[in-house]
């Protein structure tokens, strides 16, 4: 698959945007279909305009897709193909900024799905990010934990709308507190913690310590990898963590932030799930803080960031 030629990431101070979210089926764009898509268009940090619209896919979508989203089977037949309203969805975040939580994730997927049709190259902020810089106290950075720290009506939590309009209160109230307390963004720390974890991989030292930055997605971060690797060893894969301010694991438990599954194990994983996958979505629908990605999304994150 070639590169995408996707818009900068931003850490600016705007008061017009597009707030985009989306759900899936899953977290890799190339075997997983979006099944709902939703945006918010902000002019001075008030909404003025909203879009929302599920999506029938190729495939039924499994328990663990339902019990996070809410969405069925039932609900999505019959609703229209990511075909037909892609363009819409374009169409109305036009040339706005985009600003989403975790955005590359919601990025990538409108990306190989609009590419037929355009570059989606628009520049955007990623809410995780900033928050994971303000609020560093925070157990951990999911939208429903900033939503609570920062007292935003919840909602209903993982439906793309309503996640939307949370995503956009907990970016005010961030913006707010920026502007209030005359934080400059461009501070970085460069310490990485070292894990106290006695497993092999924690071992690894970062190559260059000077440079890793508290930014990175992946900083302060554990990573679990597991199956066949397409593009590295799994040395190489956890060095690369290393490298980025990260902590790797061998083993998946409640601090796992990330777990990695090999290319040739992912596109598999919907007919037979690992012990460690099932034990990942366990944690994930227990309210912690884990993302279960493809080796492809992984390889994203790097280009990201």
């Amino acid at each position: 698959m070639s590169e995408r030629c996707k818009g900068s990431s931003l850490m600016n101070i705007i008061p017009n945007y597009t707030v985009i979210d989306i759900e899936t089926t899953g977290l890799d764009p190339r075997y997983d279909e979006i099944i709902e898509l939703a945006a918010v268009k902000v002019r001075d940090f008030q909404v003025v305009d909203e879009f929302q619209a599920l999506i029938e896919p190729t495939f039924p979508i499994d328990e663990f897709i339902t019990q996070k989203t809410g969405i069925t089977n039932e609900m999505l037949k019959g609703q229209p193909i990511i075909e037909a309203m892609i363009p819409e969805f374009l169409n109305f975040i036009g040339d706005d900024i985009v600003v989403g939580h975790n955005v590359n994730f919601d990025i990538n997927f409108v990306y190989d799905n609009s590419k037929h049709i355009k570059e989606f190259d628009n520049d955007f902020i990623d809410n995780l990010r900033l928050v994971r810089k303000i609020y560093p106290e925070f157990e951990n950075h999911r939208l429903d934990t900033v939503m609570k720290y920062l007292e935003v009506d919840p909602r209903t939590i993982h439906r793309a709308l309503n996640d939307c309009h949370v995503t956009n209160e907990c970016f005010i109230k961030t913006v707010r507190k920026i502007e209030s307390e005359g934080i400059d963004l461009r501070k970085t720390s460069c310490k990485p913690r070292k894990s106290n974890s006695k497993i092999n991989l924690a071992t690894l030292e970062p190559l260059s310590p000077d440079q890793i930055s508290s930014d990175h997605i992946c900083y302060d971060k554990y990573f679990c990898f597991t199956g066949s690797l397409e593009n590295f060893t799994r040395k190489e894969a956890a060095q690369i963590v290393v490298n980025m301010g990260g902590i790797a694991q061998n083993n998946v438990n409640k601090q796992t932030n990330y777990l990695i599954l090999g290319n040739f194990d992912y596109s598999k994983i919907k007919d037979d799930k690992s012990i460690k996958l099932k034990k990942a979505e366990s944690l994930y629908l227990s309210g912690h803080e884990i993302q279960i990605l493809s080796e492809n999304v992984f390889l994203d994150i790097i280009k990201d960031n």
